[in-house]
């Protein structure tokens, strides 16, 4: 039987999309005249470009005029590079711009037979230099030659892109549709902040030894790092055991800035490889306080709050401080071998980076040190520290080697400095500028906390750099599954990637829901779960320099007012039927502590799922409210906002029945808080719900509705991209 063909038509075609009665009255038309450029992936129906509104309808109710080409410059250059945004249409609240025009891959064919032909006609050597000039009568001859695609570029300004539309148009072989500088911007940042982020960045740090040895600057700070270490006695050269395991090593370069975004030093790290490390060998304890990213914010709101200044130090060299209890061997590190380096190794005497013990050893050191000194230990917290004497109030923070410094006395701060200077090798940086990859811009009475050169960075390393942005970082309502598609052929990098991911929410509280979702999955990734990833980069790079907005509230004199939203989806798990609770929690205007996890049970209905992740939201307000109060902070009303009526009935009805008695832990914990006073739950409507935005996907428009209730800056270029 030979094939049908009833069905081809020829690309670029005018055509007829039917529009159905419903959608129309009886003075309108029964169709709308529209561009064919492919068909339909998933069923039977063909792909028309409506140039009135902009966008690709499908339908099978088509009538095509395979002899006329309507050749307006209304088609853009490429399918998939369209914007259906128009100037007039752009607004604050939704500045990200999607594209809504797929690829077909018929669209693929005519552009790479266009192109073919086009480079034919560049290798003939009878081109004349008139070729330029009649460049886009040429285009448009081959567009309608090669079915009637019409190559144009959709600008936004014209005016200000007129040395553009001027220059020749480039092959899409040669073009970046989406080209990364038009999604960055920094006009909503102070002037100084500009400054800053234009310098940060510009020199790229080295990833291996090889590269850093051919700079000078990088040769000059390994051999810093060298002349500490020997300073310092951190090791002997011995010779290699035979019985005893021997740790590796890597070099880790870090660029340190000075607070105007100059380049303050190279810095080179010899770090031992802990994954080589055998345990009850070379380790044995090595649990050591990390701060907790929501004491950082707290401390930040304070500091917002009351005009307080934050300063940074780093200490040089940190974990040499700590003395090292194990008996540890590590091999010679190339450049500064002694001898061979396959027969003589190092012992180290004292703790270096990169050790499973290290960050132990330099905090019990430096927590002695600092208590010394007034300070005591904030038992909520272990990593902060709290300096109260009359009226002088400081706050310590520290992170590894990274140390953050506020308070109500400049002099006692400074006297404070100058006493661990005398103790440890430091170095003031002055104000918090950049800190644990997150940029701080303070302006008057507003700081913002973003990631930008992180996640420009992170695009770049996965190759997502030219992709086209989204508007949303999940898609409406998609739930991922463990069984949805084949395996992924690299898992290594799905984790990689992921795991950056995890660390941005630390500013991004808007891409917790999707980012909670993909890392369910991390020991068995499929291909489905990485398209998930790939559309939150794809949301990062149109959201790149997007971040928290921290502000002052009023009336603080009399107390701090906590507000936390609490949502739960409700089964939302495809694979276990568990549900998915989100919270957040805010300090005045401030957002501070936010959550997205599956919970622990199945819960047999909404009323029991919304009830378990107000106990969540519940436990971690309560922390906040413990370590405020720790601090010397009073707390003036703290609300749990809940969109379920039943579940907030359950917290203040004494009577347990059958649907409340398996969660009676749950239940008096809430109602234990509810009676003291320390919470009150209160209804909010589902539509006003914030937590709405950490468990489920949402629409574009509800999203960046809910978005904008966080108080997240939105500081991204709003141009179109692309050619």
């Amino acid at each position: 039987k030979q094939p049908d063909y009833k069905n081809l038509k020829v690309f670029g075609c005018v055509c007829y999309v039917h529009v159905d009665a419903a959608l129309r009255n009886k003075f309108q038309d029964k169709a709308i005249q529209c561009r064919f450029v492919g068909y339909a992936d998933e069923y039977k129906g063909f792909r028309c470009y409506d140039p009135t509104t902009k966008r690709i309808k499908t339908s099978r109710n088509v009538i095509f005029d395979e002899h006329s080409f309507d050749n307006t410059n209304e088609m853009p250059m490429t399918i998939e590079s369209y914007d259906p945004w128009t100037s007039t249409q752009l607004f604050n609240a939704d500045p990200v711009i999607e594209n809504d025009v797929p690829q077909s891959e018929d669209s693929e064919r005519a552009i790479q037979s266009s192109d073919m032909a086009q480079s034919e006609n560049q290798e003939d050597p009878t081109q004349s230099s008139s070729h330029h000039e009649n460049n886009n009568e040429e285009q448009s001859n081959d567009a309608h030659r090669y079915s009637g695609l019409i190559y144009s570029r959709r600008l936004r300004d014209r005016d200000a892109h007129s040395e553009e539309d001027n220059m020749p148009h480039l092959r899409r072989s040669q073009c970046i549709r989406h080209p990364i500088h038009r999604w960055v911007s920094y006009d909503s940042l102070s002037l100084d902040f500009q400054l800053f982020m234009a310098k940060v960045g510009k020199e790229e740090e080295p990833t291996s030894f090889d590269q850093a040895s051919k700079s000078h600057h990088w040769r000059k700070a390994m051999k810093e790092e060298m002349d500490a270490l020997h300073e310092c006695g951190t090791w002997e050269i011995v010779p290699r055991p035979h019985e005893k395991n021997v740790v590796g090593f890597k070099w880790v370069y870090k660029i340190k800035y000075k607070p105007d975004g100059s380049i303050e030093r190279h810095k080179a790290r010899l770090v031992a490889k802990e994954f080589t490390q055998q345990y009850g060998e070379d380790y044995d304890e090595t649990f050591s306080p990390v701060i907790k990213m929501g004491t950082i914010r707290v401390i930040i709101s304070l500091a917002v709050e009351y005009g307080w200044r934050l300063h940074q130090m780093d200490v040089k060299n940190t974990f040499l401080h700590g003395d090292l209890r194990e008996e540890v061997y590590m091999e010679q590190p190339p450049g500064y071998t002694k001898g061979d380096s396959h027969a003589w190794v190092c012992k180290l005497r004292k703790s270096i980076y990169g050790l499973k013990q290290a960050s132990r050893s330099w905090f019990d050191s430096f927590s002695c040190k600092i208590q010394e000194c007034g300070f005591r230990r904030c038992p909520l917290d272990h990593s902060l520290f709290i300096y109260r004497k009359e009226n002088i109030f400081t706050l310590l923070l520290i992170y590894v080697d990274d140390i953050v410094i506020t308070g109500n006395s400049e002099k006692h701060i400074e006297e404070a400095k100058v006493l661990m200077m005398q103790n440890f090798k430091m170095k003031e940086l002055g104000d918090l500028r950049f800190f644990l990859g997150v940029e701080i811009d303070r302006h008057n009475n507003r700081l913002t906390l973003t990631q930008q050169k992180y996640t420009l960075d992170l695009l770049r390393k996965s190759g997502m750099s030219d992709c086209k942005p989204v508007g949303t970082p999940s898609v409406l309502n998609q739930r991922l599954s463990a069984q949805d598609g084949e395996l992924y052929e690299d898992p290594t990098q799905y984790r990689s990637i992921v795991g950056a991911l995890q660390y941005l929410t630390f500013t991004r509280p808007d891409i917790i829901y999707a980012v909670n979702q993909v890392s369910q999955f991390m020991h068995a990734p499929r291909d489905t779960h990485m398209d998930a990833v790939k559309r939150i980069l794809r949301y990062l790079k149109g959201t790149a320099g997007d971040g928290l907005v921290y502000g002052k509230s009023e009336n603080i004199t009399t107390g701090h007012q906590l507000m936390t939203f609490t949502d739960a989806d409700w089964a939302g798990d495809p694979d276990q039927r568990k549900s998915i609770s989100g919270f957040c929690i805010f300090i005045g205007r401030n957002l501070v502590s936010w959550s997205c996890r599956k919970q622990n049970a199945v819960a047999r209905s909404s009323t029991e799922a919304e009830y378990r992740c107000m106990a969540a939201g519940t436990a971690e307000v309560t922390w906040v409210r413990h370590l405020l109060e720790d601090i010397g902070e009073k707390i003036k009303t703290s609300m749990l906002m809940c969109d379920n009526q039943s579940a907030i009935n359950i917290a203040f009805n004494p009577v347990q029945h059958g649907r409340t008695k398996h969660i009676e832990i749950d239940q008096h914990f809430v109602r234990q808080k509810v009676e003291d006073k320390e919470i009150q739950p209160i209804y909010v409507r589902t539509d006003e719900q914030v937590a709405d935005l950490f468990t489920k996907g949402l629409t574009k428009e509800r999203f960046w509705f809910l978005k904008g209730k966080l108080y997240m800056v939105q500081n991204h270029a709003q141009l179109e991209g692309g050619c």
